[in-house]
């Protein structure tokens, strides 16, 4: 064992990893360059270093070593995680698997395989050459593998279900250093835990997928629409309008925001429909029968669909190292009267100028798809939520830390009182970090979690991100 303090990362690892792995050191100039960095680092992991394996044989000996010298790591694939418990890591190891980011297009099997940090927009192109579709989450430079990993929320989950509905097997270091394939064949137990709570079992260094032909040929229609402050009544009440009657090729984003031009409150609509135009003009005829201020409307094929929609900005959240306080909830039911109330809120916070203009974002989208996959076959707990939502506060000055928190921490609890839950519930990919595991992962599923973490991770090596306690 060695003492943290006296950490030589070089000594002790460097002669078990192939040529091409890399060690870099926290101090290193390279660092920012080298090292994949992180969407948020409002309570950021601390390390001595970085790793970036170049084989899965390199990730298992890191993982032998750092659980033998007791040092703390954490996986990062795209570096989109934004819970608040991965601040619990204090000078561990950043298991970079930035060289795990191949994409392998089987068409002629349905299928596609992706590194550990392969990023959606890297799968739009190759799938669509080749005529075939996957779930995608809306952010493009989000991790597929990562998304997955959580159930994976989509806009196409109306069609085809959660991400891991498509997910058919993975190579994954486990707590032991082992390197096994889990599927519903090989390690069915493993494979069920990581659909839903994969965080928490080992580190996926590649995933394969059921794809799917293009869905109308590959044309979506996409819709985007901002919205006056004074249309707020009429926007809310569209978008629950939509409470157990959403069509199942629609996916709806609503955003608030401060507008700096405007100097006020908007509300922005996206409308995503996989299918004929005139089908799609009447899904969202409530959106079109209010006046806006701003729109587009278009058929674009979908592979160019993440450049297109909430008018060209989806990239914008592909900015890395933002001090960023993440909240989410899941909804069962949208109740257009507390969306109000949270919307006259975030105005009079906007109004105060207090240089942090909190994001409101709403995702309503259809759990048709999901909903044909029985709730016991994945670890995965909130099929039956008909929207997620989050609110992002980007703070620059850590003295407005708590004042933000309050108000976000009170329009969480106004919106889950609405809601339609029996207890609180948060998709783990979108959790703050401080509602709990019944909340992510619900407490009929924590008792089989609780059992395989006490078979694949007994030491609690990967217990950093929304952990499943160990009893």
């Amino acid at each position: 064992m060695v003492a943290l303090a006296a950490v030589n990362l070089t000594l002790l690892f460097s002669s078990h990893l192939s040529p091409d792995a890399r060690i870099i050191l926290r101090d290193d100039q390279q660092w920012n360059t080298a090292v994949q960095q992180r969407w948020s680092v409002f309570s950021p992991p601390t390390y001595l270093g970085a790793i970036k394996p170049a084989t899965e044989q390199d990730v298992a000996a890191i993982v032998k070593i750092a659980s033998a010298n007791d040092i703390p790591f954490l996986a990062t694939g795209a570096g989109h995680g934004a819970s608040l418990t991965t601040g619990n890591l204090h000078d561990g190891i950043d298991i970079d698997l930035g060289n795990f980011n191949g994409v392998q297009v089987d068409a002629a099997n349905s299928q596609v395989t992706v590194g550990g940090s392969t990023t959606f927009e890297q799968l739009y192109e190759p799938l669509y050459a080749a005529g075939k579709e996957i779930p995608t989450a809306s952010g493009p430079c989000v991790g597929v593998v990562g998304a997955t990993l959580g159930g994976g929320v989509t806009r196409m989950q109306g069609i085809h279900g959660m991400l891991v509905d498509s997910l058919l097997s993975v190579r994954v270091v486990t707590a032991t250093g082992g390197l096994v394939t889990a599927s519903e064949t090989e390690n069915p137990d493993l494979f069920w835990g990581l659909r839903g709570a994969g965080s928490n079992f080992g580190i996926v260094t590649s995933a394969t997928y059921k794809v799917y032909d293009l869905t109308n040929n590959g044309q979506v229609f996409n819709a985007d629409f901002v919205f006056a402050p004074g249309q707020n009544e009429s926007v809310f009440e569209a978008v629950a309008s939509y409470n157990h009657v959403m069509p199942p090729n629609l996916a709806i984003v609503q955003g608030v925001a401060f507008n700096p031009t405007l100097g006020v409150p908007t509300i922005s609509i996206n409308a995503v429909f996989y299918g004929p135009e005139d089908q799609a003009r009447a899904a969202i005829a409530p959106f079109l029968a209010i006046p806006n201020i701003r729109s587009n409307i278009s058929v674009v094929p979908w592979n160019v669909l993440p450049s297109v929609s909430s008018f060209g900005t989806e990239h914008n959240t592909c900015t890395k190292d933002n001090r960023l306080d993440f909240y989410g909830l899941g909804l069962r039911a949208v109740d257009a009267g507390t969306f109000g109330t949270v919307f006259d809120q975030l105005g009079g916070l906007y109004a105060q100028q207090l240089g942090v203009n909190p994001v409101w974002s709403v995702q309503r989208f259809s759990n048709a798809g999901s909903l044909l996959t029985a709730d016991e076959k994945t670890a995965y707990p909130h099929r039956d939520l008909q929207a997620h939502m989050f609110i992002i506060s980007i703070i620059h000055d850590a003295a407005l830390d708590s004042t933000i928190a309050s108000f976000v921490e009170n329009a969480r609890a106004e919106l889950d009182a609405t809601s339609g839950n029996k207890e609180l519930s948060v998709y783990v990919n979108y959790a703050h970090g401080d509602e709990g595991a019944a909340a992510w992962y619900s407490r009929r599923k924590l008792p089989q979690l609780k059992q395989l973490k006490k078979k694949w991770d007994a030491k609690g090596l990967f217990s950093f991100t929304n952990p499943v306690p160990a009893s």
